[in-house]
């Protein structure tokens, strides 16, 4: 069943709306200020943070929340979703989205405020020594971070969360907006996330806080539980080019290309079909040649 925060109930491909069950809020409606974090803990080497939605410190008591106001009006990804590198299994890819309301912008500016808060408060036991806010937030990576414009001037505010990937035991739900707006339930793939363009609604949680350096560095982790996914439209092969005027592949080009494409298939079934006559004729020769190398064994009358 999807879970999000929506005013509206969600169509779904069959035809029928259900209200969808108000148990996330968006970030906008969250107040951070309730936000608790647990003990400092050191695992082989690396040190990390609960984080809590309030005081009540269980594991049911995670800190989740809609990014979106409303999960039909999902945000624009700045990019597409991270290429796996060399040395990754490819389970946790990051998805840079921008973020394009005012509400969810605040939010999760008030928690990177309370995280820098708790931090300093703490400063002592986290890294140390006792800091300043200044010198906490010299070390903090914060969530809202700007980023460049492409093709103007300016940045915009985006916030980087994880998507969870095969082979994580618990994958990231991925759910299709479809151009009609009904919601196709886990009809979302990652191959929709690596198109530029694409627009989400995810259900993130703030997992955890991070520490690196020997507490040089520090911020949270973000991930994304549920998404719904809008595809974005491929760009056009020429986009990149500069010109007054579009550039359009011309049609002789896409015809001469898919004939050449078609004389490659025609050629390699083609190939296959000699290869297999050719093997079928060895096959006999061989069968021949064993009965002919029989019948020379065999004692005359």
């Amino acid at each position: 069943m999807l879970t999000a925060h929506c005013s509206l109930p969600l169509p779904l491909l069959n035809g029928q709306q259900r209200q969808v069950t108000m148990s996330c809020p968006s970030v906008g409606k969250v107040n951070m200020k309730k936000v608790c974090f647990g003990d400092l803990k050191v695992e082989n080497g690396k040190s990390s943070v609960l984080i809590y939605k309030d005081s009540s410190s269980t594991k049911g008591n995670k800190l989740i929340f809609n990014l979106v106001e409303n999960a039909l009006e999902p945000f624009e990804t700045k990019f597409s979703l991270d290429a796996v590198l060399a040395d990754q299994d490819g389970s946790r890819r990051g998805l840079l989205v921008k973020i394009q309301d005012e509400k969810s912008l605040r939010g999760l500016k008030d928690l990177d405020d309370h995280v820098v808060e708790w931090a300093t408060n703490n400063s002592k036991e986290l890294f140390k020594k006792k800091l300043t806010t200044v010198e906490v937030r010299l070390r903090y990576k914060p969530i809202v971070t700007s980023v460049d414009k492409q093709g103007e001037e300016g940045t915009e505010e985006c916030v980087k969360f994880k998507v969870k990937c095969d082979p994580k035991k618990v994958p990231t739900q991925l759910h299709l907006i479809n151009a009609d707006g009904t919601v196709e339930e886990g009809g979302g793939t990652l191959e929709h996330l690596c198109v530029r363009g694409a627009s989400v609604s995810p259900i993130l949680t703030a997992y955890s806080l991070w520490f690196m350096g020997g507490g040089t560095q520090f911020g949270v982790i973000l991930q994304a539980e549920k998404m719904l996914i809008k595809p974005g439209v491929p760009r056009p092969p020429l986009a990149d080019f500069c010109s007054d005027v579009p550039l359009v592949t011309s049609k002789r080009a896409r015809e001469e290309d898919e004939a050449v494409d078609m004389n490659k298939v025609a050629k390699k079934e083609e190939e296959e079909e000699e290869g297999t006559a050719k093997r079928a004729r060895e096959e006999n020769e061989a069968v021949e040649a064993n009965k002919v190398a029989k019948k020379e064994e065999e004692p005359s009358a």
